[in-house]
């Protein structure tokens, strides 16, 4: 009976972290579009997410990054590679918040700011392994299963591969910019929106995967819950 009890609780741990992982990943974009329309003077959109590390935003950017980095380290998976994808997401996550960019267009006007890092190149492969790693996760990792594949799993799983291929998709359309003039001009804010929506991707299959939607009946559930 002590076992029991002590395995729940494990599953609720479990759950919950992958919970918190989805509710920061959601909430990040969400913050800073509430703060860019309803607290900001100027209600104009940063060029990028990572810009508002220039802004009054800072400290909300760096604390979510780096909450979100520590959670992923400590979380454990289904097997190894879940392991392995979770904590170099992880340190990506810290490294966007370490090593900001130094390209400030702040309310739309570039104004220069003293930064204490400006390395970018460890700024953008930060990033790029942050969402080439969620988009790995959600497609390769999250779909597996050491039991059978209940109803709402298959529901789940088809969840994870929409999320997996939206965040794909938001990086060839970023890659895509690099080659090809005129694609998604500047002022339109295409690497904000892109990183918005590959954020909201990777927060919705955290909390698919944490079972705040979709949840398996409780038999099903405690089985299921460290696939």
């Amino acid at each position: 009976m002590k076992n029991s009890e002590e395995n729940n609780g494990l599953v609720v741990s479990y759950l919950t972290l992958r919970q918190l992982i989805g509710y920061l990943g959601l909430g990040l974009p969400l913050v800073i579009l509430f703060n860019t329309f309803v607290l900001s003077p100027c209600s104009v959109l940063e060029h990028s997410i990572s810009v508002c590390y220039h802004t009054t935003m800072r400290d909300i950017l760096v604390g979510i990054l780096c909450a979100t980095g520590v959670f992923m380290i400590t979380y454990k998976g289904y097997d190894r590679r879940d392991t392995i994808g979770s904590t170099i997401a992880g340190i990506c996550s810290i490294g966007v918040a370490m090593f900001p960019t130094n390209e400030v267009v702040i309310c739309g006007t570039n104004t220069p700011v003293a930064t204490w890092i400006t390395d970018l190149h460890l700024h953008y492969a930060s990033a790029a392994g942050l969402f080439v790693t969620f988009a790995y996760m959600s497609l390769r990792l999250f779909t597996l299963s050491g039991g059978e594949m209940t109803p709402k799993k298959l529901i789940r799983n088809r969840i994870y591969q929409t999320c997996g291929w939206v965040i794909v998709a938001c990086i060839v359309i970023l890659v895509a910019r690099m080659f090809i003039d005129g694609l998604w001009p500047d002022k339109y804010r295409p690497v904000f929106w892109l990183e918005m929506v590959s954020l909201l991707a990777f927060g919705t299959s955290w909390l698919v995967k944490g079972e705040a939607i979709l949840k398996d009946q409780p038999e099903v559930g405690l089985a299921m819950a460290t696939l």
